[in-house]
């Protein structure tokens, strides 16, 4: 995701319920990695709704990926 980082740890804690927190050295971080977050990676609709939730680093999770979104596109969802 990208956007506002106020807007993104709000959706991120309030909606998705995953961890985000501020990278305790900022000063000696990339730019990607100024904040510390889940390793989860979550399919969600356009109405919201949270469909499915993976590992982001589990290779056999992630292989799942493409056909959970061609399902979801063919839903209307």
């Amino acid at each position: 995701m990208t956007g506002p980082q106020a807007r993104l740890y709000r959706l991120a804690t309030e909606q998705l319920l995953l961890a985000v927190a501020e990278n305790p050295e900022p000063e000696t971080a990339s730019p990607q990695d100024l904040f510390l977050h889940t390793t989860k990676v979550v399919l969600v609709d356009r109405q919201g709704q949270v469909r499915a939730a993976y590992d982001g680093e589990d290779p056999e999770a992630l292989r799942r990926v493409p056909d959970d979104l061609r399902r979801l596109a063919r839903e209307g969802s």
